[in-house]
């Protein structure tokens, strides 16, 4: 798989391997909605397991889909900037919709194309983004 991924994406595909019994990709921004719909579309992974962000050292979302059907897992990484963009992936896994909302919520991520980007666990009024280390609010 890796390999077809490879050929297909070409320098998007910043690194690919496999750890743990999965698939990890690293891929560029541009490159995430057309990966995951080939995912999906053409390599059975119909399944998202986890949508998530994290700060080590620097920020990146995690998405792990998983194929029924060939009993794997892929994890995709994706380098962003503090207060970056990506494109939504709603259009492709309905359940992105709940996890890119709190994303955005704990974060500051901002998803384009998302049906309804705001904050989901906090209040509208809710200074910054708790889960950014050293977060201005003053909580994280």
């Amino acid at each position: 798989m890796i390999e077809e991924l490879r050929e297909r994406f070409g320098t998007d595909l910043l690194e690919a391997g496999e750890a743990f019994g999965e698939t990890r990709l690293t891929v560029a921004p541009q490159a995430l909605v057309p990966l995951c719909r080939h995912l999906k579309e053409q390599l059975d992974f119909d399944y998202p397991v986890d949508f998530t962000a994290a700060e080590c050292p620097e920020l990146k979302v995690v998405i792990r889909l998983y194929s029924i059907a060939k009993r794997q897992t892929v994890a995709i990484s994706i380098p962003v900037a503090r207060g970056g963009r990506l494109p939504s992936l709603s259009g492709i896994y309905k359940a992105m919709n709940w996890w890119e909302r709190e994303v955005y919520d704990l974060f500051g991520l901002t998803f384009e194309g998302h049906p309804d980007l705001r904050r989901i666990l906090l209040p509208d009024d809710w200074p910054g983004h708790p889960l950014l280390k050293g977060d201005p609010s003053g909580r994280a």
